[in-house]
């Protein structure tokens, strides 16, 4: 099966730690970064994005090597979990063609049902992987054995050098390698995790771990250290490792070589807390410190005698700069101040990753999917301290994407609804605009109206409201247009006369339009609105019908405006006419009906649901189906057909499934000819561009994909 081309994308998985990667890939400044089951390269300069695909579950790590070359990422698994190692300067160089030669190195698998962790040794010669609470064991690879003497052919037990458990306490959540090696081939390594941290010693030569068995706990003999540890970060010169908690603490362990035994000392010197003293003004450091990194030292710093700096991101979206000293009492809360400066951005700072090209510019990725840019040379105030300006570089939906609609006939902008409305600039991929709502409010459906001047929404609460999609303010509040779980779908349509098309306007606007709603209640609604009076927007119901027992799924409605169709989760789907505002036809089947969709001639309409399957209907008569094909695989691996939608010209159509796939369709063979893998989550969503050139998927992982329409491959 010929693979769907995967154009370009919106979003980023910014939960997984360390997940944003700055990188120089041939002479290019890239960021890499994992999307749903995909990792995404995009260059800083034009913006182009590749895409490395070929896991499939949810990537859950992912590391670059010092030089750029290799990208191993790691994914779960409801058995051994891969482990993947790609080729940058490979995918770079194929670009979005279609072609994937010599991106895929090698895949191994050994760790039970997730990698955890993932970390190339500072030379790159070495990987360290770690397995989730199900395996718990960290193993090394022999990078340098695949890149030096080829990747064919290679098997995973000549790559995998040793591995040992890591703990009995719980689970592994960071893992640092030491900058420099020991009598020049002894690496060091440090990870930490639920309750414990540990050095392990490992030999370059033997590829073997050397010293304690099972590595050597960290000592530390303050009170009360039982600790999760979020992160872990080594000090340029090796001299301290210094570990994050959940608890919102640093701990700085002294870190030196024992000439006597080949274990490194690790000890305790002293703790941080950066709940910075509320009585100065400061808050608490929420969310547990996630990522720690080791930066220069700012000139003001340095002349007043501090010999390091980190920059500490935390769970609730605060980052900070810390004072390091080999003087305790100068790192006490009360002391000369152990808190540098401080901001905050939209999300906990989960990668803090240098942008090598220039001097002191760090990009900082956040588990709500925003990325920043920011540097610490160049914006500095007075005394040549620095201040911390982040600036949004690229932001994107947090969780699921429920919703998908394009403007008539504008490809070059699209609205999405998840926990908020945002609209797209899907030439740059850029956030034109947000509408939020409430904490805990979650929009369902929307249309937009023909003439763009009006977003029309469900929401959870049971309200409709409408936006305007200039500011975003709102244009008209429906309550209690639903009971229970709230509106579930809607379609807008103009008022017309559906015998002479002709179209009702006021002072030369569209005066009044209308909509179908449908519900969590299982009620099918029929609206007006009157706008043309833009101050004093006014809706009326017009009708209303209870005939669906559950859950309304979507609603479609004819282009002459004389019916409508909505789908129940309850196997039914019923023809309303909205002349008489009757039901008109309804049809039955052993499914949980989840969309439909009319052929461009409106001749047929298209469902799909639970079963799996994919069904025409002849518009005018619903008894029997024409054809049912099967729309995802009936194993294990299938899953629930979740949206559809027919290209314009009605020669192809397309389908998005629970089971992660979107696929492309021949519309009278009914044949499948293409399949896009990408998403972690279900697909929820699916829509053809207006000028069909291309695909637009939304999951519930808050992935926003753009494949190429195979017909169309030329692009924008």
């Amino acid at each position: 099966m010929a693979e769907l081309t995967l154009d370009a994308t919106i979003g980023f998985s910014g939960h997984v730690q360390n997940g944003l990667n700055c990188c120089n890939i041939g002479g290019e400044e890239c960021v890499v970064y994992p999307l749903g089951a995909a990792i995404v390269i995009r260059n800083l300069k034009t913006k182009e994005q590749s895409f490395l695909q070929g896991h499939t579950g949810t990537v859950t790590c992912l590391d670059v090597s010092p030089n750029g070359r290799y990208c191993a990422s790691g994914q779960v698994s409801s058995g051994k979990a891969a482990i993947r190692i790609w080729d940058l300067e490979a995918a770079v160089s194929n670009g979005n063609g279609g072609g994937r030669s010599g991106e895929l190195c090698t895949e191994f698998k050994l760790h039970h049902k997730m990698v955890r962790l993932l970390k190339f040794s500072p030379d790159g010669k070495f990987l360290a992987s770690c397995g989730g609470q199900d395996d718990n064991s960290l193993v090394i690879w022999d990078i340098e054995l695949g890149h030096t003497g080829g990747w064919d052919n290679l098997e995973q037990q000549s790559i995998s050098c040793c591995g040992t458990p890591i703990s009995t306490s719980g689970s592994a959540f960071s893992i640092v390698w030491a900058n420099a090696l020991y009598c020049g081939s002894t690496y060091h390594l440090v990870c930490a995790g639920d309750a414990f941290i540990k050095s392990f010693s490992f030999s370059g030569n033997t590829k073997k771990f050397v010293g304690t068995r099972g590595g050597l706990a960290c000592k530390n003999n303050a009170a009360g250290t039982a600790r999760q540890y979020y992160s872990l970060v080594f000090t340029h010169d090796d001299s301290y490792v210094v570990a994050g908690t959940k608890s919102g603490e640093l701990f700085v362990f002294g870190f030196c070589e024992d000439q006597n035994s080949e274990d490194p000392t690790c000890n305790l010197k002293y703790s941080i807390d950066l709940a910075v003293n509320t009585k100065r003004g400061g808050t608490p450091f929420a969310g547990g410190v996630q990522q720690i990194e080791a930066v220069e030292v700012p000139k003001h710093w340095a002349r007043a005698g501090i010999d390091h700096a980190l920059l500490c991101g935390g769970g609730a979206g605060s980052i900070r700069m810390v004072k390091l000293t080999s003087s305790p009492k100068a790192n006490h809360p009360t002391g000369n101040g152990n808190i540098g400066f401080s901001t905050t951005v939209m999300g906990g700072a989960f990668s803090i990753s240098p942008q090598a090209s220039v001097n002191g510019q760090y990009w900082v990725g956040t588990s709500e999917g925003n990325m920043y840019s920011m540097n610490l040379v160049d914006d500095v105030n007075d005394d040549d301290q620095p201040q911390f300006y982040p600036v949004l570089m690229t932001s994107a939906h947090v969780g699921a994407i429920n919703a998908v609609c394009y403007p008539k006939g504008t490809s070059d902008l699209v609205v999405t609804a998840g926990k908020d409305i945002r609209i797209w600039n899907t030439k740059i991929r850029a956030e034109l605009l947000r509408i939020q709502l409430a904490h805990g409010l979650t929009c369902s459906c929307l249309d937009i109206t023909a003439d763009g001047k009006l977003i029309i929404s469900g929401w959870s609460d049971g309200n409709i409201r409408g936006f305007f999609p200039e500011s975003g303010r709102l244009a008209f509040k429906q309550e209690s247009a639903h009971l229970n779980d709230g509106v579930t779908s809607l379609a807008v349509y103009h008022d017309t006369n559906i015998y002479t098309q002709e179209e009702c306007y006021y002072d030369g606007k569209q005066a009044v339009f209308h909509f179908v709603s449908g519900g969590a209640d299982g009620r099918v609604r029929k609206w007006s609105v009157d706008y043309s009076q833009p101050e004093t927007i006014n809706t009326k119901l017009l009708a209303s019908w209870k005939e669906h027992r559950q859950n309304v799924t979507d609603i479609k409605i004819m282009t002459d405006n004389s019916k409508a169709v909505s789908s129940s989760e309850d196997g039914s789907c019923i023809i309303w006419d909205l002349e008489t505002n009757m039901r008109y036809d309804a049809l039955a089947a052993n499914t949980s009906f989840q969309a439909i969709v009319f052929h461009p001639d409106q001749s047929q309409f298209l469902t799909c649901g639970s079963d799996r399957k994919i069904t025409y209907y002849d518009s005018t008569d619903t008894k029997q189906p024409i054809r049912i094909i099967q729309g995802s695989d009936e194993g294990s691996k299938g899953a629930s057909v979740n949206s559809v939608d027919v290209s314009g010209d009605g020669e192809s159509f397309i389908s998005g499934s629970a089971d992660t796939l979107v696929k492309f369709w021949s519309y009278d063979e009914g044949e499948c000819v293409s399949i896009g893998t990408g998403h972690s989550g279900e697909v929820n969503g699916v829509r053809v561009s207006p000028d069909n050139k291309r695909i637009i998927s939304v999951g519930s992982e808050g992935a926003i994909m753009f494949w190429v329409v195979p017909e169309a491959a030329g692009g924008y």
